[in-house]
């Protein structure tokens, strides 16, 4: 089905059939994404990898992140941060069970568990960990902003502009204040960006097996003369990583529980499966 969205011309694909055409038979002709306005600031202008355009540079930053930095050599690594911060999130849901358990008998219902917020740090704990080499709650309490500023960038990315669809009337956006709470949102992010690089530049060197993400994209900057990488490449870098990471992460949990939840005996064959695990491992 043909739309006219604006001045831009789009296509909804909704057959099989046509999906097929799309995403396998013309694949490298629509593997692009369109340049937007905030994914363009977001991206410096576009040298990350989730909004860079398909060529030579994006096979490069995805070789990088499929290699080097979530590459097999990682992974024992990554699984301890996992298993620790899945522990920890395990143990607080027990005390919280248990004090309202214990509370229960002198009040009409016990206080609810927040799942939601659990899922979205834990996300976040996993996330700053593997790419700063620092807890999520530590950073919290430097700064205590850095929640707020990634819960703008989610709603500068998901916001509409006009420019977007009428490229000539950017100055719409402009006088909704939206551009403006864009770019104090940008300078956020890059003033963060910027000193997470300078603290990890100065650091001593570190071993492989204990580098984080900046670590090893600075590292890799040193290193590959032949493409050279800037701290703008950084910074993009580390925005993809946080962007899919931690929002796309937590909400994917969050409805996974939501739907066990809805259907008992999904969840009792899942409880049953992580007992049969356990046994396994333990036996």
């Amino acid at each position: 089905m043909f739309l006219q969205l604006g001045s831009i011309p789009s296509v909804v694909v909704s057959s099989s059939e046509m999906a097929r055409e799309v995403l396998k038979t013309h694949d490298l002709d629509l593997c692009s994404r369109p340049r937007l306005v905030a994914t363009d600031r977001y991206s410096y202008n576009s040298v990350d990898v989730s909004f860079s355009p398909y060529g030579e540079y994006w096979r490069e930053m995805r070789k990088l992140f499929t290699v080097e930095l979530f590459g097999a050599k990682r992974a024992p690594i990554f699984r301890a941060i996992r298993e620790d911060e899945m522990s920890k999130m395990i143990e607080a849901i027990s005390r919280s069970s248990s004090s309202s358990s214990s509370s229960s008998s002198s009040s009409s219902s016990s206080a609810p568990i927040n799942l939601s917020k659990m899922m979205a740090d834990l996300a976040n704990n996993i996330i700053c960990r593997v790419a700063l080499g620092k807890k999520y709650q530590e950073r919290e309490a430097e700064d205590g902003k850095l929640q707020k500023i990634f819960n703008e960038l989610q709603l500068m990315l998901c916001a509409f502009y006009v420019e977007d669809y009428f490229p000539s009337m950017g100055w719409i956006d402009k006088l909704r204040g939206l551009i403006g709470r864009l770019e104090r949102n940008v300078r956020e992010l890059d003033a963060f960006y910027e000193q997470l690089i300078l603290e990890h530049a100065g650091r001593e060197s570190t071993r492989s097996d204990q580098e984080d993400v900046v670590d090893a994209l600075l590292r890799l900057s040193r290193d590959n003369k032949e493409h050279l990488m800037t701290n703008d490449n950084i910074k993009a870098l580390i925005s993809d990583i946080f962007v899919a990471g931690t929002e796309t992460a937590a909400a994917a949990m969050t409805w996974a529980m939501a739907e066990l939840i809805k259907n008992p005996e999904l969840m009792k064959k899942a409880q049953n499966e992580l007992v049969a695990i356990q046994h396994h491992h333990t036996a």
